[in-house]
């Protein structure tokens, strides 16, 4: 595993809590790892990898919201 850069922030799904860490690359050169993780569980995923996941579930979001509040017309 890298080394911590820096935590930005964490989630509570299902009841349990995450932190969202950016971490040094395992080789020189290549791109910095985000780690979701807690105690239990760790996901790992690129920079990139990440930016695609975080931008799917707020519009995922942004979505079910517009249609939640056209459903209540």
């Amino acid at each position: 595993m890298g080394e911590l850069i820096c935590t930005i922030g964490k989630i509570v799904l299902g009841g349990n809590e995450y932190a969202i860490e950016v971490n040094k690359p395992n080789k020189a050169g290549e791109e910095d790892l985000i780690h979701i993780q807690n105690k239990r569980f760790r996901y790992e995923c690129s920079k990139a990898e990440f930016i695609c996941y975080a931008t799917s579930v707020l519009r995922a979001r942004d979505n079910f919201l517009y249609y939640k509040k056209k459903g209540e017309r």
